[in-house]
């Protein structure tokens, strides 16, 4: 396809190294293709052997893990009318095991996690505190293997009834068969998020809770767990005086998943966190990080708005020219909006302009 460029004595800078691409699309994340095939591989036996006599949810779980083998190397390819340029937008799986994906999701956490905590530190209330605060159990109960989903939905348990007795919306309290209960007469207003972690080969299983709440002495907090729990004694808490480093602390648990030595370990990963969520909140935080529903944007061009045209699915490495469309969308500042409206639609048909401002990978680095 010829190209011309909108600004030869312009935008002359270490881009112009490769002018005809506007967007180089970075297929390979922190797993290889290879790495990804052969885990997408053992899912599907794995599924196939679970849903042998379910026809219809084996096909589904082989579309799924399909899209982890293929994530981020296809999109829709669309082309302006008017402008004669072309557009793609990527696809992922959002799925569990996915390094890509669970960066994209991180992010948006981090940030609506930040939105939350920030009106705390600037309101917090006399004796209160933000802090980190780590829980975790012997991993010698797992003799080197790898916990079940019954031990992991357990130890969600054990933190969930940790953080309701002292950090939850209301007081909690110790009945007398020994269970933890919210006194509804007692609005306390603590809050938390929590996030589980596997370290030491993925066998020790812990959880990294941000919370807001009073000041306890590590002392009853210890006590408490090792009651909860039936005699574990992982407990660590830190206060934090920054909305930005409470956000991140949370967050980065969730972009980078397990790195297994064993491919068979991320089998057993799956099938532990099954109907689990990555990051988990309660008290007044509470369903805050639930995601709106937004209407997507109709397709159209950012410089001209004419509807775009649907040219199909592609392999994004088989694409030399295009522009992200999201990116475009989102920065239209970036691409002088503006001036090239009134200059890409007189350019002949099928010819991409260079001189566009690069459009940066999808992924964060």
């Amino acid at each position: 396809m010829p190209t011309i460029d909108l600004f030869p004595n312009e935008h002359q800078t270490a881009f112009d190294t490769r002018p005809h691409i506007n967007e180089f699309f970075s297929i390979d994340g922190d797993m290889s293709n290879m790495e990804r095939s052969f885990l997408a591989d053992l899912l599907t036996e794995v599924s196939d052997e679970e849903c042998r006599f379910d026809y219809k949810k084996q096909d589904r779980q082989r579309i799924k893990n399909d899209r982890f083998r293929r994530c981020g190397q296809q999109g829709s390819r669309l082309t302006c009318p008017q402008c004669s340029l072309n557009y793609y937008t990527r696809f992922f799986c959002k799925h569990k095991l996915c390094d890509r994906c669970s960066r994209i999701y991180g992010q948006g956490i981090r940030k609506r996690i930040k939105k939350l905590v920030t009106p705390v530190f600037a309101n917090k209330k006399k004796g209160w505190t933000v802090a980190l605060l780590t829980l975790s159990e012997s991993s010698a109960q797992y003799r080197g293997r790898y916990p079940n989903p019954d031990e992991y939905k357990a130890f969600n348990r054990h933190v969930a009834e940790f953080c309701r007795l002292w950090y939850g919306k209301f007081r909690g309290t110790w009945t007398k068969k020994g269970k933890i209960r919210e006194d509804r007469k007692r609005y306390q207003g603590a809050g938390w998020f929590a996030v589980n972690e596997f370290g030491q080969d993925n066998t020790n299983l812990h959880s990294h809770i941000l919370l807001y709440g009073p000041w306890i002495p590590h002392k009853k907090l210890l006590a408490s767990w090792i009651k909860i729990t039936g005699g574990h004694r992982g407990c660590h808490i830190q206060p934090i005086r920054n909305p930005e480093v409470a956000s991140n602390y949370v967050s980065k648990y969730i972009t980078k998943p397990p790195r297994f030595l064993d491919p068979n370990t991320a089998i057993e990963f799956v099938v532990a966190t099954h109907r689990q969520r990555r990051i988990r909140s309660g008290g007044i935080f509470y369903n805050g990080l639930k995601l709106d529903k937004v209407e997507r944007p109709p397709d159209s061009c950012p410089f001209c708005m004419e509807p775009l045209r649907h040219d199909g699915v592609c392999n994004l490495t088989d694409s030399e020219y295009g522009l992200n469309l999201k990116y475009v969308r989102d920065h239209r500042e970036l691409f002088e909006a503006d001036e090239f409206k009134s200059m890409v639609r007189f350019l002949p048909r099928g010819v991409m302009p260079i001189g566009l401002p690069e459009c940066p990978s999808l992924l964060p680095n």
